[in-house]
């Protein structure tokens, strides 16, 4: 499996509030423990390897310490780090997220959005046309941190229709002709109507009263040309597919504790599921399954290929044709 795009070091903060602050009407956090995983695009590629696929991550980091802890985390997951390129004049992507309490209480984001150089765009592509070799399916990991460009995206594209294997695609911002030629692009509810308004003013990005989601996705498909998987929060999935009728797949989290990192979950499993042979449909489900075990922990959590197995076993899933990732 190959994962393209913005790779990030979260951080987990744990504390108590007991006070307020005498400087400011501010909580104190007495600080308990902290604990690090990869995000974004590593975040995707540790899912990847939790399920026991193979897994090549291909994206740029810093040369700073929170470069040095990420690589430190994917190394304790099985996650290579042979295909990051260290540049020096950009900061890896650190979020900072502080718990108190079981409330989140702020997060701190230190972050680059600088345009890649043209030589950092080539050493990206020449990356993917090297990794792509031993890939069954590809990730395009967008979180407009400005790795995600037209050239590394359709570079990935390009590489994966030689091969003829999937292209999954985690979206972000409005410009979707970057990913044109993929196999199913993922978007959120607020995110689509957002896409869907920069193609036609019907459309109001945060207003989705009295939207019709499947006007959303016709309006979408209609230029991107591509499949569409609509997230919902805990309403759930909605699945587009040309020539086939849209299908609804219901939320399945228990009790949601954290969303952080459960969009990672949803495009690692279902790539993993489009690559072991699942329809879009089934390998959609599998991940809606995924995602409602993640949002029961608290930080970026994965899923181990046992877990998902029992998720799928109490959803009757396996005696409707969802056959067991590999």
């Amino acid at each position: 499996m190959l994962v393209v795009g913005d790779v990030m070091l979260d951080e987990h903060i744990q504390g108590d509030v007991r006070r307020l602050s005498p400087e400011a009407p501010v909580p104190i956090v007495e600080i308990q423990s902290r604990r690090f995983h990869p995000g974004g695009a590593a975040n995707v590629a540790a899912n990847i390897s939790s399920l026991r696929g193979s897994v090549l991550l291909v994206g740029i980091v810093g040369t700073d310490s929170s470069a040095a802890r990420l690589l430190e985390e994917l190394s304790s997951r099985a996650v290579s780090s042979d295909y990051l390129i260290a540049v020096a004049d950009r900061r890896t992507t650190t979020k900072s997220r502080v718990m108190a309490g079981g409330q989140h209480i702020v997060r701190f984001d230190e972050e680059c959005r600088m345009d890649l150089s043209p030589e950092q765009e080539e050493l990206l592509a020449n990356a993917v046309a090297q990794c792509v070799r031993d890939a069954d399916a590809c990730i395009i990991s967008d979180y407009a941190k400005g790795v995600a460009t037209t050239k590394v995206c359709q570079s990935v594209i390009a590489a994966a229709s030689s091969k003829h294997i999937p292209v999954v695609v985690d979206p972000k911002g409005t410009n979707y002709g970057k990913y044109a030629g993929a196999s199913v692009i993922t978007p959120n509810l607020k995110e689509a109507i957002a896409v869907a308004g920069a193609y036609d003013n019907r459309f109001h990005a945060g207003d989705d009263s009295g939207i019709l989601i499947e006007d959303i996705a016709e309006t979408i498909m209609r230029r991107c040309e591509t499949s569409l998987l609509i997230t919902r929060g805990s309403e759930g999935m909605s699945l587009f597919e040309r020539g086939a009728p849209p299908v609804t797949i219901r939320a399945r989290a228990r009790q949601v504790y954290d969303v952080t990192g459960a969009g990672d979950t949803v495009v690692a499993t279902l790539a993993l599921g489009l690559a072991a042979g699942l329809s879009l449909e089934q390998a959609s489900r599998i991940g809606n399954l995924a995602a409602g075990i993640v949002v029961g922990e608290l930080g970026a959590a994965t899923v181990s290929p046992e877990t998902l197995h029992r998720a799928i076993d109490n959803e009757q899933q396996a005696k409707r044709g969802f056959a067991s990732l590999p």
